[in-house]
């Protein structure tokens, strides 16, 4: 096989994340070059670039070595790839490297095949930056799966999703698909960054004619084919010269919609930066105290303030940009707060309906953010001592589990409830099958 250098150098950066560099079948760490396809898998996720050329005979590729061969070689020339029994040899001008691989081809994982995929087409830009924008509020917890995942609602309109059992977002993309209405595919985080990777770096440019102004140019979808398989839990994404195909995670998600407040009287709106400017005056001071940070507002200001036994108390002034018509207070978790302003700009529109129900979190063309309350001792704000924090509620507990039981006892904290109650989150919710077959990606 013969392919310009450039050409399979771009190949294997494209696919590079979705080879793992540690794998318990050897072979995924191989490349295959075949039917004209550079394949890459981790059984997770399989993506496959177009060459533009015929491939010949399948050949197998160690990517990391093959990889570091092609650094070294000038991107201009022609490289020829021999496979022989237990090696493969590249050659490019005066330069030859023999890899020894004792993988065998017909041993690569096969591309997933779906059986009659439902088939929708987006704005991929619009999608691909929904779905990063949801991946931060996904659990890290792998004891919960469907948690893991950022859950694409299909519909009109289409929406992401995620949720970590503390916090909740929740954003509807300009988007619209009718057909598919009460569809929901559930991503899981390491297909989302591939998607974004591959977006990013391979994305075709719209096809506009030879008439097509800047303007045109400017305003152009690039447009992504998504198709679906629930029953097989597959799903494949198409741009381009490259194809994504990813298990889903299999599991009910949250039914998320009921779980956003509506009816908060309690508001208040300032600016992202002021308050983050008062999050990172007060955050050790917040960190000493159990994380807890109290915002109360009242008039044209919010105070943000932290305490804790051995640092004392801090506190900073957020203006508010319309007057409040009614004065509220609430304390939430310092590392979610300093989470969700971390590189935010623009008007940030809080809402809440008591200091013990959660708080809504708003911006223009950003996800709306649900987070829980930390409950705490409002009045003096006396610091609490250390080991008096109750365990805090999670998603995804033993069936029937309410949470903590009873009330926070005078001077006492509890740590963030749950935003979502347990029995969303049952023992039906499975991992993402890790399986050699053809259902595997």
């Amino acid at each position: 096989m013969q392919i310009p250098v450039k050409d399979l150098r771009e190949a294997l950066e494209l696919v590079q994340p979705a080879v793992p560099k540690k794998a318990t079948l050897p072979i995924c760490m191989d490349i295959l070059l075949v039917d004209g396809q550079a394949r890459a898998t981790n059984l997770e996720v399989m993506a496959t670039v177009h060459l533009g050329q015929e491939t010949g005979d399948p050949i197998l590729l160690p990517f990391a070595l093959a990889n570091e061969f092609l650094k070294r070689v000038p991107g201009n020339g022609i490289l020829t790839l021999t496979q022989g029994k237990g090696s493969v040899i590249l050659e490019s001008g005066r330069s030859r490297a023999v890899l020894n691989d004792n993988q065998v081809v017909e041993e690569f994982p096969p591309v997933p095949e779906m059986e009659e995929p439902a088939t929708a087409v987006l704005d991929g830009t619009v999608l691909v930056r929904g779905l990063m924008e949801a991946i931060a509020y996904t659990a890290k917890e792998e004891s919960r799966p469907v948690l893991t995942s950022v859950c694409l609602a299909l519909g009109d309109p289409v929406e992401v999703a995620a949720a970590d059992g503390f916090r909740l977002a929740r954003l509807r993309l300009n988007a619209s698909l009718p057909h598919h209405e009460g569809k929901r595919l559930l991503l899981p985080r390491g297909a989302v960054r591939m998607l974004a990777h591959l977006w990013k770096s391979a994305g075709a440019a719209p096809d506009m004619g030879l008439e097509a102004s800047v303007a045109d140019l400017a305003t152009a979808k690039r447009l992504l084919r998504l198709e679906y398989d629930l029953g097989k839990h597959l799903a494949r994404f198409t741009f381009g010269k490259v194809c994504l195909y990813t298990q889903l995670v299999e599991g009910t998600f949250p039914n998320y919609g009921p779980l956003i407040p509506t009816d908060l009287p309690q508001r208040a709106s300032f600016m992202a930066g002021d308050m983050r400017q008062a999050l990172d005056l007060v955050r050790e001071v917040a960190r000493g105290g159990s994380g807890i940070v109290r915002l109360s507002w009242e008039g044209e200001e919010m105070t943000v303030m932290a305490t804790a036994t051995e640092m004392g108390e801090v506190t900073a002034q957020v203006r508010l940009l319309v007057p409040c018509t009614a004065a509220g207070k609430i304390a939430i978790d310092v590392k979610y707060l300093a989470e969700y302003f971390k590189g935010q700009e623009g008007i940030v529109s809080m809402g809440v309906s008591s200091p013990s129900t959660p708080a809504l979190f708003t911006t223009a063309g950003m996800p709306d953010v649900v987070m829980m309350p930390m409950f705490v001792q409002w009045g003096e704000a006396v610091p609490q001592p250390e080991g008096k924090t109750e365990a805090s509620r999670r998603v995804g507990t033993e069936e029937g589990q309410a949470g903590v039981s009873g009330s926070p006892q005078d001077g006492d904290t509890e740590g963030p409830q749950s935003a979502v109650p347990s029995q969303e989150v049952n023992s039906a919710a499975k991992k993402p099958r890790a399986r050699r077959t053809k259902k595997s990606a």
